[in-house]
């Protein structure tokens, strides 16, 4: 044994170790972690007119998940996760235009009681104040083109 002890003191109780200052050197899960999803709507204008690919609609997935990073705390597994699910296109016309009108889903999970119940208005809220960031950040990624992206309507399932 390369601790010293001392014969004469008596051993450690359980009491004793209850009684413990010691906190755990980890977050402890909640049973049920928090969820909130909620569906969105996002307009942006295209010419020349096509609907997303296979491979562009993984990254504007990608691109929604990724931009929490931007408002968020405590992002990654184990802590918060965002998932973004596109599940509709459709083209349409403002008059003037044509619009990609993308419906899309947004889901936010926190194991350790991190409150994500504002998370998607926060998301549609940085979009809606960046769209000229947004814009290049579109046409840069995956959709060249994009001409200008319209703000992003979040709404309860």
């Amino acid at each position: 044994c390369t601790l010293k002890c001392d014969p004469e003191s008596p051993p450690m109780s359980t009491e004793s170790l209850e009684k413990s200052s010691m906190q755990p050197s980890f977050q402890p899960s909640t049973k049920t972690p928090l969820v909130i999803e909620n569906n969105g709507l996002h307009t942006i204008q295209v010419d020349p007119i096509r609907i997303l690919d296979e491979f562009q609609a993984e990254q504007y997935e990608k691109v929604m998940e990724n931009l929490t990073a931007s408002f968020g705390h405590m992002l990654d597994d184990p802590y918060i996760t965002s998932n973004c699910t596109l599940f509709q296109q459709n083209l349409g016309s403002n008059g003037t235009a044509t619009m990609l009108l993308l419906g899309f889903s947004i889901r936010y999970e926190s194991k350790f009681g991190r409150p994500v119940i504002h998370y998607p208005y926060l998301l549609q809220d940085y979009v809606n104040s960046n769209l000229q960031e947004m814009t290049l950040l579109m046409q840069d990624a995956f959709l060249d083109n994009a001409v200008r992206v319209y703000e992003v309507k979040i709404y309860n399932l």
